[in-house]
């Protein structure tokens, strides 16, 4: 599966079900890890967690 249909999957599932969602992935219900780059777009960097937001996983 592609990193964007993960993202698009992940969206439309908060979409249905918003308290599954929060900004800081140690809380939500819903998970979604991916690695990323630079290069990615703003739909991708939405589910990539970095320094600026604290490590969480990546694979």
């Amino acid at each position: 599966m592609s990193s964007s249909i993960c993202v698009q999957l992940y969206n439309e599932i908060v979409k249905l079900l918003p308290e599954w969602h929060d900004y800081y992935p140690e809380k939500g219900a819903i998970k979604g890890t991916m690695t990323g780059s630079a290069a990615d777009s703003p739909l991708l960097t939405s589910l990539i967690y970095g320094s600026r937001r604290g490590t969480w996983a990546e694979c």
